[in-house]
């Protein structure tokens, strides 16, 4: 399977083969997630279902939320962080404005539902203002 993990101080991302059982208690695991690198541009494709956001380390990031295709639904996931964050435009709850991912674990769920995409939920203490 493809996978993210982020454990510690250790990351891995790419095929994940075990034999046997691992353990990956307490890491942040995404399957099957484009993995974005530490503190890389964070810019939507139409094939994206599932982001893992390496980590975060300095100044805020904009997501560059393009317009894909009424229904696109995606979750993004903050993995680690160390000082930065990165912001989502997006509509919640009939209002628009920012949400801001900027904690390990924090993370959206988003939809695009017209020409406006919506956050359907925040998860980890992840914030909209």
């Amino acid at each position: 399977m493809t996978a993210a993990v982020h454990k510690g101080d250790e990351t891995f991302s790419g095929t994940l083969t075990a034999t046997g059982t691992a353990d990956i208690s307490g890491a942040s695991v995404a399957v099957g997630a484009r993995t974005v690198a530490a503190d890389g541009a964070l810019t939507l494709a139409a094939g994206d279902r599932l982001i893992a956001l390496l980590s975060s380390t300095t100044g805020a990031k904009a997501a560059t939320m393009t317009a894909t295709h009424a229904g696109h639904h995606v979750k993004i996931v903050l993995q680690a962080r160390a000082g930065g964050s990165y912001t989502i435009a997006c509509t919640y709850a009939g209002s628009a404005g920012t949400a801001t991912l900027d904690a390990a674990g924090e993370g959206i769920e988003l939809m695009r539902i017209g020409t406006t995409w919506h956050a359907l939920e925040l998860t980890g203490g992840s914030t909209f203002a």
